[in-house]
């Protein structure tokens, strides 16, 4: 059981369900309830700077009393709200790797470096098989509280596919539709429909929301969502 689950907001002709009332967003409490169950005392993870995993582990990590390693790719420093908040910590801290330009160049980064320093490495998406049961736990839960259709039509911004994944496998026949980012780059054996979501908007929304993310979905949520379609606000 969770003790928080996320609101769902009607606006104009959808719903939204609020990750954004999260703390860190959708991806926290299924991290706090695996995180406990990792031996290594340190978690490194691969940042964009610009999506909620970053700031959902560095929660997660502060809840369990574990340290968060950053790893980034070559290039400027982040400057989005998510990632300040991210490394706003005594128990976070962050490294660029020379050489990698994008999220998905570190895999192999990412990997090596928690081999020479005895830490956890959590894949892009947090997509090890105990985060996505737990994951799919939390959705379970969400859909049964708010009594969602098991066929309902779905929107979120994608930034991994790990979301999209487990919504199959809890609700076979939702209808997923992602909004693709072009950062990173995944690939899913599922049906879903992808709508290009790269452009930033100034769409202003009455609640808190990503701009590098959830924001830019919503030009097409209002012009291709069916009327009760579900926008999932992932984080603010």
């Amino acid at each position: 059981m969770y003790a928080q689950i996320p609101s769902l907001t009607p606006y104009k002709h959808i719903r939204v369900l609020r990750g954004d009332e999260i703390a860190g967003g959708l991806k926290r409490p299924p991290l706090e309830k695996i995180l406990p169950k990792i031996v290594e005392d340190i978690i490194n993870y691969p940042a964009d700077g610009k999506g909620s995993a970053g700031e959902a582990l560095a929660l997660a990590c502060l809840s369990v009393q574990k340290k968060l390693e950053l790893l980034l790719p070559d290039g400027p420093t982040p400057t989005s709200d998510t990632w300040k908040r991210s490394i706003e910590f005594d128990h976070v801290s962050y490294k660029k790797i020379p050489g990698v330009y994008t999220q998905a160049g570190l895999k192999d980064a990412n990997k090596e470096w928690a081999r020479k320093n005895n830490s956890f490495a959590m894949p892009i998406g947090c997509q090890t098989p105990e985060f996505r049961r737990e994951f799919a736990n939390f959705i379970d839960e969400i859909w049964k509280h708010h009594q969602l259709a098991n066929d309902a039509e779905v929107w979120y911004a994608g930034g991994s596919g790990t979301l999209a994944e487990v919504l199959h496998e809890v609700r076979p026949k939702t209808r997923i539709c992602i909004g693709s980012l072009g950062y990173p780059q995944f690939e899913l054996n599922i049906p879903v429909r992808f709508f290009n979501a790269t452009e930033p908007s100034d769409y202003k929304l009455p609640f808190p929301v990503n701009p590098d993310y959830d924001q830019r979905l919503w030009p097409k949520v209002l012009e291709k969502a069916s009327p009760g379609a579900i926008v999932i606000n992932y984080a603010a």
